[in-house]
């Protein structure tokens, strides 16, 4: 039933996705080659192109969420949701996964345009429009393991985020009438979210996964060791990993709880 319920969440919106993601890479292409030619306004319709694509697909991303997380859990859809023969950990999670599988593909998406900037534009002239993307390609070059450790720091926040939509939405369909819902989901959001930050400024550990610039190896260190070093680039505080894993899974469980003690839809 797992698999069913993924393939259906997927299958109303893969090919808008698709699209969306290629529009990415072909619009980096064609803006990679403006900015070589060095012609103004080819290079001027380049990044309007681009940039309305990037905003469009981050917009059908929101318009997913929720449509995925709200209206087929929360509304009138909802009556015909929980009649099927699944649990709600079947339910959560599969809508979870849907929404993380489109995620990398954002991801994914904005990594191609990025090394389309990286090979075809010079690699000064780059350095000069874009030093962000030169810094991220020199993190590699020096350690290609970095990389591998962002990518699933961000696999984990993003399923943090996402666990959180899925609370929040529980949370105000259980406390709040119809009328107050909107203003209730945008409350508890911020909430969260703040609270999850002052958490995660408490570094009760203060140990950091770094690169160490004169072996380009990476090494695990104390905070106190990095300020006193002039070498060393923190990646991840070990902190911020275990404050978006708890996040993560407790959420999850209060989630779980509200849908099935408490969930009226309505």
């Amino acid at each position: 039933m797992f698999k069913r319920l993924l393939k259906h969440q997927l299958k109303s919106t893969w090919k808008e996705f698709n699209i969306a993601y290629a529009a990415i890479v072909v619009l980096a292409l064609i803006l990679s080659l403006a900015i070589t030619s060095g012609n103004d306004v080819f290079i001027t319709i380049a990044v309007i192109l681009f940039s309305c694509s990037a905003i469009a697909l981050t917009g059908l991303m929101v318009y997913f969420i929720i449509k995925l997380f709200y209206s087929t859990t929360y509304g009138k859809q909802g009556y015909l949701t929980f009649t099927l023969p699944i649990s709600t950990h079947a339910l959560i999670i599969s809508k979870i996964v849907s929404a993380l599988l489109y995620f990398i593909g954002y991801a994914i998406s904005f990594v191609i345009a990025c090394l389309l900037f990286v090979v075809i534009i010079d690699p000064l002239l780059l350095e000069q429009i874009a030093p962000a993307i030169q810094e991220i390609v020199g993190l590699v070059d020096a350690n290609p393991v970095v990389i591998v450790i962002l990518s699933i720091y961000g696999i984990i926040t993003t399923l943090a985020s996402l666990v959180v939509y899925q609370f929040v939405f529980a949370l105000a369909n259980t406390t709040t009438s119809s009328k107050k819902k909107v203003r209730t989901i945008i409350v508890l959001l911020w909430a969260v979210s703040a609270a999850s930050s002052i958490v995660a400024s408490f570094d009760v550990i203060g140990y950091s996964i770094c690169l160490d610039y004169e072996t380009n190896k990476l090494v695990l260190m104390h905070t106190s060791s990095i300020l006193e070093g002039l070498y060393e680039l923190p990646i991840l505080s070990i902190w911020e990993v275990l404050v978006e894993l708890a996040k993560m899974i407790g959420l999850y469980f209060l989630t779980v709880h509200l849908i099935d003690k408490k969930l009226e839809i309505q």
